[in-house]
C-alpha cells in the first residue's frame, strides 16, 4: 500500500516536469517587431503572403522544418524521416507526448497531444474545398499525393496516399519529387488537432513556442507556450522569450520614429532614405564598442514584377507582353525605388542570382531571351486599338509601390502610348481582387518557400491551376499556361541531381522568357537594424525568423 501511495504521489511530478529543460539565465523579457499589414487568415493551410506566414509562424508547426542556417530539412514534429529511393514515398515517425495550445492560452485545449490520426486529418483539410476554395497548401504541394486530386473534387471520402501503422504516417506521391520534403515544411502543411478540424471554429490549437494571446488593428500578441516540446542545442528549455509584440504600421515615417525612439527592437523593410536618417541619428550607436545597433543586409529568394492578367485581350499574345517589357527602363527602379543604380542585371529574368548560391544556374545563357529595355523593338501599330482605353495597375497601399507603379505609368505612355491607372489596396482587398483576377496587372514580390529556383517557378506551373474557374489559384495566380515550360519544370521536379535539375529549370525559365508571365522589375534584399541587446536574431534568404532561440 505504501510503494502505491508512492507512486501516486510521483505520478503528478512526473507530469509536471515533462519537456522540461534547464532554465536559462536570460530567460523572459519581449520583443517588439513591426510588419506592414494584418494577418490575412489564422488558418495556416491559406497562408501566403510573407507578414502572416512570419507571425503563424511561430505559433505553427509540420513535420520538418527548414534549418535557418544551412537550409537543409530538419525533423521537427516527427523525430524521423524515411522515404524510398525514388523518393515516391515518405514515412514520418512522429515525436510523443506533444502538447497543443491554443488562441489566449484557452486551457480547453491545452489537454490536446498530438497523434497520428492528428496529421491524417490535417491534410485531409488542407486538401478539400472550403467555401469554394482551395488551400495554397492543396494547390503549392498536397496535390501531389496520390487521391488528393480525387478527394479535392470529392470523388473519394479519402485520399489513397496516406496512411498511418502504430506512431508513423506514410504518404504517398503520384510521381517522384526529391522537393517533396522541402516543399512540407511549408507553414501552409502545418498539422492541427482532430478536435478542431472535426469542430473548426475560432483559430486553431498549434505546437509552436507561442501562442496567439491578443489580434487588434495595432498589435498582434504572442506569449509563451509553457508546455513546448523542443530544447535548445545545450539542453536549455525553449522559447526564452515570454512575449512577442508584432506591431502593424500603415505609416512607413512613424514605424521609423518609433524606432528611433527606442519603441521597437528591430526594423526591416528600410529603404536607403530611411536607413541614412537612422544611420545619421544614431551614428554613436553603431561605432561604440561593443555597438548598441547592428545592421544586417540580406538578399533575398524574392523578385518584385509585374503580373500580366493573361486574361485580358492586350495580354493574349506573347508578342505583345514582351514589347511591354521593352518598355521598362529598370535602371530608373534601381536609382529611385533601391537606391541602387549598380543593381542593374543584363537578363532580368525570374530568379535572383545570390552570389554563389546557385553555381549551377547558368544565368548568362539566358542573354538571348533577355526582356531589357529596348524601345527601339516595340511595334507601337499593335496598341492602336487600346489607346483610348486604360489599364488598370493595383498595388498595395504602401509608399514606394505607389512610387513604383507611377514609373510604371509615366514609361508605358511614353513608349506604348497606353494609359494606365494606379489604384492603391489595402492587403485585404489586394488579395480579394487578385483572386477575381479583375485588374489587368498586378504589383506583387514573389518569394521561394526553399532555397531553389524551383519554388519560384511553381508560380507558373499550370499543373496547380484548380479546374474549375470558380475556385481561385492561389499559387499560379494569373492561370498561366505554357506547355513548354511545364514540361521542363516537371522533368527539374523529378530530378535528384542538382546540375540535372538546374539544367532543366534553365530551359523552363527560357520558355518564360519566350512568353512573358510578367515583367520583372528589381530583386529583392532585406535591411535589417536591432538593438545589440537582442540576441540570436539572424536572417537569411528565405526570410525564414524563428523567434525560439532569442533572448535579450
Amino acid at each position: 500500500m505504501k510503494k502505491y501511495l508512492f507512486f501516486l504521489l510521483f505520478l503528478p511530478f512526473v507530469f509536471s516536469c515533462e519537456n522540461q529543460g534547464k532554465r536559462f539565465n536570460h530567460e523572459g523579457g519581449e520583443v517588439n517587431f513591426p510588419i506592414n499589414t494584418p494577418l490575412s487568415t489564422k488558418i495556416p493551410c491559406f497562408a501566403f503572403d510573407l507578414n502572416t506566414q512570419m507571425v503563424l509562424s511561430q505559433v505553427y508547426e509540420g513535420l520538418v522544418e527548414i534549418d535557418p542556417t544551412t537550409y537543409q530539412i530538419k525533423p521537427l514534429l516527427a523525430e524521423k524521416i524515411d522515404y524510398s529511393p525514388d523518393f515516391t514515398s515518405f514515412t514520418f515517425t512522429l515525436r510523443k507526448n506533444i502538447r497543443y495550445h491554443s488562441e489566449k492560452g484557452d486551457k480547453q485545449m491545452s489537454h490536446l497531444r498530438l497523434k497520428p490520426e492528428d496529421v491524417i486529418k490535417t491534410l485531409e483539410y488542407d486538401c478539400q474545398q472550403i467555401q469554394g476554395k482551395s488551400s495554397y497548401a492543396y494547390q503549392n504541394v498536397l496535390h501531389e499525393i496520390q487521391g488528393a486530386e480525387a478527394f479535392n473534387q470529392k470523388k473519394a471520402d479519402t485520399i489513397a496516399g496516406l496512411s498511418i501503422e502504430d506512431n508513423e504516417i506514410t504518404i504517398d506521391l503520384e510521381r517522384p519529387d526529391p522537393s517533396f520534403l522541402q516543399k512540407i515544411a511549408s507553414l501552409s502543411v502545418s498539422i492541427l488537432p482532430t478536435e478542431w478540424l472535426e469542430n473548426p471554429v475560432g483559430m486553431p490549437p498549434g505546437t509552436g513556442p507561442f501562442y496567439l494571446k491578443e489580434v487588434s488593428n495595432r498589435q498582434i500578441v504572442l506569449e509563451k507556450n509553457q508546455h513546448y516540446h523542443k530544447k535548445s542545442n545545450q539542453g536549455y528549455k525553449l522559447p526564452y522569450l515570454h512575449k512577442i509584440n508584432f506591431w502593424i504600421y500603415k505609416n512607413e515615417k512613424q514605424k521609423v520614429k518609433d524606432f528611433l525612439a527606442g519603441k521597437l527592437d528591430i526594423i526591416s523593410q528600410l529603404s536607403i532614405d530611411q536607413m541614412s536618417q537612422i544611420f545619421k541619428e544614431k551614428k554613436a550607436n553603431f561605432n561604440s564598442i561593443p555597438p548598441k545597433l547592428i545592421y544586417k543586409n540580406v538578399p533575398l529568394l524574392k523578385t518584385t514584377l509585374l503580373l500580366f492578367n493573361v486574361e485580358k485581350p492586350i495580354f493574349q499574345a506573347a508578342k505583345n507582353r514582351r514589347y511591354f517589357n521593352y518598355a521598362i527602363d529598370r535602371t530608373v527602379f534601381n536609382r529611385e525605388i533601391l537606391k541602387d543604380p549598380d543593381n542593374d542585371s543584363k537578363v532580368y529574368g525570374l530568379i535572383p542570382r545570390l552570389g554563389n548560391l546557385f553555381n549551377t544556374y547558368e544565368y548568362q545563357s539566358l542573354i538571348h531571351e533577355s526582356l531589357n529595355y529596348k524601345p527601339s523593338k516595340i511595334d507601337t501599330s499593335l496598341f492602336e486599338n487600346y489607346r483610348n482605353d486604360t489599364l488598370v495597375l493595383n498595388v498595395l497601399n504602401d509608399p514606394r509601390r505607389i512610387k513604383t507603379g507611377k514609373i510604371i505609368q509615366q514609361q508605358l505612355k511614353n513608349h506604348l502610348g497606353i494609359s494606365l491607372k494606379v489604384i492603391p489596396l489595402s492587403a485585404k482587398d489586394f488579395f480579394k481582387s487578385i483572386e477575381k483576377r479583375d485588374a489587368d496587372l498586378y504589383l506583387v514580390s514573389l518569394s521561394g518557400d526553399f532555397l531553389s529556383p524551383l519554388s519560384l517557378m511553381s508560380h507558373f506551373y499550370s499543373g496547380s491551376i484548380p479546374d474549375s474557374t470558380n475556385v481561385p489559384s492561389n499559387v499560379n495566380f494569373m492561370r498561366y499556361k505554357n506547355w513548354y515550360f511545364d514540361q521542363f519544370y516537371e522533368k527539374a521536379s523529378r530530378q535528384i541531381k542538382t546540375s540535372d535539375q538546374m539544367h532543366n529549370l534553365l530551359l523552363a525559365e527560357k520558355e518564360l522568357l519566350k512568353n512573358p508571365p510578367f515583367i520583372v522589375l528589381y530583386y529583392n534584399y532585406d535591411n535589417y537594424i536591432y538593438n545589440a541587446k537582442v540576441k540570436n536574431f539572424s536572417t537569411n534568404r528565405l526570410n525564414l525568423i524563428s523567434f525560439r532561440e532569442i533572448y535579450r
